[in-house]
Formats: C-alpha cells, structure tokens, sequence
C-alpha cells in the first residue's frame, strides 16, 4: 500500500481578543494545526470561519519578523512549499 504525504492544511479562524483600552475585538487569520491548536488553548470564543488558505499567518508573520533566522532543513511544516 502506498502511502501519500498529506500537504498542510490552513484553515480560517476567528476569536475574540482584547484590543485597545481592553475593548474587545474580533481576530481573523489562516493558520496551521499548530498555531490553530495554540489559538484554541488561549481563546475560548476561536471557532471555524468555514475557508482555507495557503499559508499561515502567524508562521509568515514569524519569518518576516526575523529575516535573519533560517528555518531548519525541510522547513518548519507549516507553509506549503
């Protein structure tokens, strides 16, 4: 039997945060399981926004934040390459 390698699945999420002054406001973002997992732990309020995407917000965010960190080899798993 011939197992395939399953590609990384973003999904669209939203929940609620704390915002400005503490005034509540709505967050949306593609993520992967990880950060989707990571989300769900630290919001209650995080549910499905029924779409996907190609990559992950937060990993790309992360990237972009630090230019000069290289990922190890093969990639961190979370963006589709």
């Amino acid at each position: 039997m011939k197992q395939t390698k399953l590609q990384p699945q973003f999904v669209a999420i939203a929940w609620e945060d704390a915002g400005e002054k503490g005034i509540p406001v709505t967050v949306r973002a593609i993520l992967c399981l990880r950060h989707r997992r990571e989300i769900g732990l630290q919001h209650p309020t995080a549910r499905g926004w029924g779409q996907f995407g190609e990559g992950c917000d937060l990993c790309l965010r992360h990237e972009v934040a630090q230019p000069r960190v290289r990922a190890p080899i093969g990639g961190t798993g979370c963006r589709r390459r």
